[in-house]
This record gives structure tokens, C-alpha cells and sequence, in this order.
């Protein structure tokens, strides 16, 4: 008899007990975006429910039917206790399902006592997801300010590219959080670096979302003349004008013609 996709990578471990962690970390019911601010059921686990599953065979490396393995929604929720005791349990921290490591996952939900608790206990820290985004990328991303932070104190730099060429800046700005922008810009960013994608100012046009980041980022330099995307592959640039038009915002498109914009 065949075991399902989410039985583990320990056959022997009992797939009842499987069931039960599943039900312990999961909530079908909840969706999938909701998970990335830890809204989960995990979050509220007790390492003694956590135990009394694994004692009763489960396997602590087992993925769930969303992908995810107990370790990687511990740490996304920052529930601390079952991370630590899942790792002295065997749980494998470099383990990837889908896109995230779990020190991706724990950068993801800002919790940074998780992330130097897998860090302490070997993960990678610079495993990319799919899309090449690291755990910092990912602090950047979720405007996760203590995890920029520590990731900085690490050795990571706000004027180097992510190892997918984007520059920390962007990533910030995609966080549409000021306070994070303004962070990264503190350590000495290039508010007009480009990496091989957008600038900043780029990032913010194209995402047509809030002028006030578009705003503050030309009140701080930016560089209204640049593109908004360098072109690639056969597509070429875009203007942060017609980025604009193509957004529709009236607002962002008024605050680019005002500082020159062509």
C-alpha cells in the first residue's frame, strides 16, 4: 500500500500520527495569503501538543497538503518553542517545499529570535526561493524591521543586489511601509540603484499604489528620468510616465509631470 504525498520522508512513522500533525499546524480554512502573517493554528500550538503528536509517530519532516512542513509554519507564526523543540527532534532546517526554507519563512513573518535560532543551528543563510529572494529579501519585502536589522549586523549590505539582482531598496519599497524605506535608506542606499530590475522610484510606479512612497522617494532623489523598467528580453524600457499611465493613477502621473517627468 502506497503511502500519500504528505506521509513524510520517514515510512515508518505512523500516518495517523501524520494526520494529527497536519491538523495540528494546518487550517484548510484559512487562505494561503492569510498564512504570511501568521494567521495559522500553529501559532497557538503547545510544544506538549506538539509533543504528544510526535511521540505518537509523526514525522517532523512531513509536508502538508498546502506544501508545508512543520518546521517552516513554526517559524513563519514565530511560535518559538515548537521551533526549537522540532529541531532537537530531527526537524532538517534547510528542508525546502515549494519556494521557502524555513529561515525564509521566519524572515517572511518577521520573527527574529526564530530566525537566529535556525541560524545557530545551521541554516543556510543564503538558500533563495524560486524566485531567487533570500531571507533578507524576504525581511525587506514584509517590512520585518528587527530582521533587516539583524541581517545587516550579519553582513548583509542595503547597496548590494539580492542574489536575484534586485536591489534591498526595491524590496523595501514593495513593502509599501515608509518606515522601512526610510530604514534601508539610513544605511547608506542608492535610492537610484537599478541591480538589473527597477529602481525604486521604478518599483513604486509600476506597482500604482501609493503616491506617497512615489512622493517621498523623489523628495529624496529619486530620478523621475530614468526608466521605470531597463527592459528585458526583447521588451524594452518604460518610462516612469508611461509606467504611470499604464497604472492609472491620476495622483503618481500629476507627481511625475510636476518634477519633470517625460
Amino acid at each position: 500500500m502506497g503511502f500519500p504525498s504528505w506521509a513524510g520522508t520517514d515510512k515508518r512513522a505512523n500516518v495517523q500520527a501524520n494526520e494529527l500533525m497536519i491538523k495540528l499546524i494546518s487550517d484548510s480554512t484559512t487562505p494561503s495569503e492569510f498564512k504570511l502573517f501568521g494567521v495559522t493554528r500553529a501559532k497557538s500550538v503547545s510544544v506538549q501538543s506538539l509533543s504528544a503528536v510526535v511521540d505518537q509517530g509523526a514525522d517532523v519532516n512531513l509536508v502538508d497538503p498546502q506544501g508545508d512542513t512543520p518546521l517552516s509554519q513554526f517559524a513563519l507564526c514565530g511560535n518559538y518553542p515548537c521551533v526549537r523543540y522540532l529541531i532537537l527532534h530531527g526537524a532538517q532546517v534547510n528542508k525546502r517545499e515549494h519556494s521557502a526554507t524555513p529561515l525564509i519563512a521566519a524572515a517572511v513573518g518577521g520573527n527574529v529570535d526564530c530566525v537566529k535560532l535556525l541560524l545557530a543551528n545551521g541554516a543556510k543563510i543564503s538558500d533563495v526561493d524560486a524566485t531567487g529572494a533570500n531571507a533578507f529579501s524576504a525581511a525587506l519585502r514584509y517590512a520585518n524591521i528587527q530582521c533587516i536589522k539583524y541581517f545587516i549586523s550579519k553582513g548583509f549590505s542595503v547597496s548590494k543586489p539580492c542574489p536575484n539582482g534586485f536591489m534591498p531598496l526595491v524590496y523595501a519599497t514593495a513593502s509599501e511601509n515608509l518606515q522601512c524605506i526610510r530604514y534601508v535608506l539610513s544605511f547608506g542606499a542608492d535610492v537610484n540603484a537599478k541591480g538589473t530590475g527597477p529602481s525604486a522610484l521604478g518599483a513604486a510606479v509600476l506597482s500604482g499604489d501609493n503616491p506617497s512612497i512615489v512622493k517621498f522617494l523623489i523628495d529624496n532623489g529619486a530620478d523621475v528620468h530614468g526608466p521605470a523598467w531597463p527592459g528585458a528580453e526583447g521588451y524594452p524600457p518604460i518610462s516612469m510616465l508611461e509606467a504611470a499611465r499604464q497604472s492609472g493613477n491620476s495622483k503618481i502621473i500629476s507627481l511625475l509631470k510636476k518634477h519633470g517627468a517625460k
